[in-house]
């Protein structure tokens, strides 16, 4: 309780002391490339793998932005293919430390989708949390590092589960502003 009452008052003054770029309100558009890597407790022995996504979103303010993502990744369990396919909403309460780069932290909700070649799909939903940095390149155009952690929530009726189905994602995304 006291470590979740000194994140929030860190965060509230990093909020206070820092001023946000004003200049990228508006809608964005990108794309990005992903590994993923489930957790221990995840179904089976599943590899890390390799994936794509595309990033919508909304910036409200120099501080906030809501984001919409599809994300799909392929991986391998045991010589099988597994495909994992999410859809991710969720805020980012952006910071400013120098301009152009932004540092971020996001967290939301997500639903879950994994296609099993050899046993039954799961589906699920979940949240996440993570963090990572725009890097504005132009006023209009910016690359994005994200490193996110999942959690499932909720019952799933997995024989070799052994807790909390997790995956933790890095992304690097190229995104397009387009302003107001």
């Amino acid at each position: 309780m006291k470590t979740r009452n000194v994140v929030l008052l860190l965060v509230l003054f990093i909020f206070a002391v820092f001023p946000a770029h004003a200049g990228a309100e508006g809608w964005h558009l990108g794309g990005e490339f992903q590994l993923t890597s489930p957790g221990d407790s995840m179904v089976g022995d599943i590899d890390a793998g390799y994936g794509f996504g595309l990033d919508f979103g909304y910036r409200f303010s120099a501080k906030f932005a809501l984001d919409f993502i599809w994300a799909m990744s392929f991986h391998d369990e045991e010589g099988n293919d597994v495909e994992y396919m999410r859809f991710l909403g969720g805020g980012r309460l952006i910071f400013n430390h120098p301009d152009p780069l932004q540092p971020y932290i996001t967290a939301g909700f997500e639903s879950h989708l994994l296609f099993r070649s050899i046993l039954d799909d799961i589906d699920g939903s979940g949240f996440f949390v993570g963090f990572g940095g725009d890097y504005y390149l132009t006023e209009r155009r910016s690359v994005d590092i994200c490193l996110k952690h999942s959690i499932w929530t909720g019952e799933v009726d997995i024989p070799r589960n052994s807790g909390d189905l997790t995956t933790t994602t890095l992304s690097i995304s190229y995104k397009h502003h387009f302003g107001r």
